[in-house]
């Protein structure tokens, strides 16, 4: 993948192929050229040997470029919750549906309804599925203590915010936590109670970090106000075009703004492609329906 991306820099940049490292007889200087004039078809034949490796991928490329359009995903705020077969095998579904034609799979927080280290193996089947380099996930406020996951095979993103270029666009993904304005009693548990959560994590016993976590999921009601906003101020603040979160289980969509609504009750996520983004919904037992693009403010 990353030859893939440097292959189509060099071709962008310079358009113009590497021309040969080493000097060859007549004989491989008359194949290199023969190769040159079908570099847009797909031959069988084996590559000229006075071509360095990445020249040679550069003519994979522009045989194949014609045909891959890359696809992003994004899908926020699904919620599992210990012992809800249902819902996990759903979200497994959509992981295997979508994998079939996306090319990068962001997760933007809250996938666990609550999470501390321990209750692998009760999501045993769902993490399975997470282990893919395609999968990409950002902890949200509900299971922010997957920045203690030791499992190697998992991209947990170690920072709360990502920044992404999407077909020239710059993009900020995040749970959206950190995005609210006002909201100052979750903002001070953010800054002063998660780090001893952190370090708690590591010591205390399942059955009280179980315990711990119920409460906080029945608390955060209290904590977090219904009327907590995310704004366009988000990506000018951050210096992006473009915003797109979860956290406030419903859908909001601004000029700089997109908002996820909650997949746990919408089945709702957002794919970003050539054409922009565009919400889909995912049916149980059905394939994802593509609906209308985002309608911006």
């Amino acid at each position: 993948m990353a030859c893939f991306h440097l292959c189509r820099y060099i071709i962008r940049i310079t358009g113009q192929e590497i021309p040969p490292q080493n000097k060859g007889n007549d004989h491989e200087k008359e194949q290199c050229n023969e190769t040159r004039d079908r570099q847009f078809s797909l031959s069988q034949e084996a590559p000229c040997h006075g071509r360095s490796f990445i020249a040679r991928n550069i003519l994979i490329y522009q045989a194949s470029s014609a045909f891959i359009t890359l696809v992003y995903a994004f899908v926020a705020d699904v919620h599992l919750k210990p012992g809800n077969t249902s819902d996990k095998r759903h979200l497994i579904s959509w992981i295997r549906t979508v994998k079939e034609q996306a090319q990068q799979i962001y997760i933007l927080g809250d996938l666990f309804d609550y999470w501390y280290t321990g209750m692998d193996l009760l999501f045993e089947e769902v993490l399975e599925e997470l282990h893919d380099p395609l999968i990409h996930l950002i902890p949200g406020n509900r299971d922010f203590l997957l920045n203690n996951c030791r499992d190697a095979r998992i991209d947990v993103s170690r920072t709360e915010e990502v920044r992404l270029s999407l077909y020239g666009i710059d993009v900020l993904i995040a749970h959206g936590h950190t995005l609210t304005e006002g909201d100052c009693g979750f903002k001070f548990v953010h800054a002063c109670v998660w780090p001893v959560l952190r370090l708690l994590d590591r010591v205390l016993p399942l059955r009280l970090k179980d315990a711990c976590g119920r409460f906080l999921v029945s608390s955060s009601a209290s904590v977090r106000p219904l009327h907590a906003e995310i704004t366009d101020r988000a990506a000018l603040v951050r210096g992006v075009e473009t915003v797109i979160c979860g956290h406030l289980h419903r859908s909001v969509v601004t000029e700089h703004l997109i908002v996820l609504p909650a997949f746990f009750h919408s089945a709702s996520w957002l794919s970003w492609d050539e054409t922009g983004p565009r919400f889909c919904t995912f049916s149980k037992g059905h394939s994802p329906t593509e609906n209308l693009p985002p309608e911006r403010c």
